[in-house]
């Protein structure tokens, strides 16, 4: 029996039953919409391609004005200068100054003066979020900052213990609504899914693109330290 008198050890258990779904387990996840208590990624092309990416290459995509350019190109129809101006809302200077970061590490081409793609080399990895939010009592808190999560995620979940649950199933509508799953934690320390998220495409592109930046800046690193 597990009483979990703290949410740390409430985190711990279920990534402890997390590791056998085989994802990338991802802790504090920050994607510009607050700051996810575990997040999980699965990728079919993430352990293939990691190398392929440079640590200054993974600079950028965490960085959220690049993240927002990126996330207005492709690889085949070239974008205007004055279109990337008109939709980031950021001081011009500073745009052009993240664009020649971008194309000095061939994340983005120039096809012609001022017009923009995707560089054909480049190419981010394909990952499914799902993002939890652990909480032992304030469901209504978590309820919100899981709402948050949609921004970079595919599905979102509230983790709560068995024990506190109670109130968030009593208002279970609220999570049916906003499509936020429940999770209850056992006190053997096996999970539960009491309302499943439905699989969404994120609601920010940029976000979701950091949200890979940080996949593949945590899973580049422990390969490092395993390394040594």
């Amino acid at each position: 029996m597990i009483s979990f008198k703290n949410e740390e050890l409430l985190v711990q258990t279920f990534i402890m039953e997390l590791k056998k779904n085989n994802g990338l387990i991802l802790r504090e996840v920050d994607c510009w919409q607050g700051r996810a208590d575990i997040v999980e990624g699965f990728s079919n092309d993430i352990y293939t391609s990691i190398n392929t990416f440079s640590d200054e290459q993974i600079l950028l995509i965490r960085n959220l004005t690049c993240a927002k350019i990126i996330s207005l190109l492709n690889h085949t129809t070239a974008r205007t200068k004055k279109l990337i101006y008109n939709n980031l809302g950021i001081q011009k200077k500073t745009i052009d100054v993240w664009l020649v970061r971008l194309l000095e590490e061939e994340i983005l081409a120039e096809t012609r003066p001022d017009r923009f793609i995707i560089h054909p080399n480049f190419s981010l990895p394909e990952i499914k979020f799902t993002a939890y939010e652990v909480k032992l009592y304030n469901w209504k808190r978590a309820l919100y900052q899981a709402t948050q999560y949609k921004g970079f995620s595919n599905k979102s979940y509230v983790v709560m213990p068995k024990k506190h649950i109670q109130p968030a199933i009593n208002n279970l509508q609220a999570f049916v609504a906003n499509n936020i799953g429940l999770i209850e934690v056992n006190d053997d320390g096996r999970f539960k899914i009491l309302l499943k998220s439905r699989n969404l495409r994120p609601t920010s592109k940029a976000f979701n693109i950091i949200g890979k930046g940080i996949a593949l800046y945590q899973l580049k690193n422990s390969r490092q330290m395993n390394h040594f």
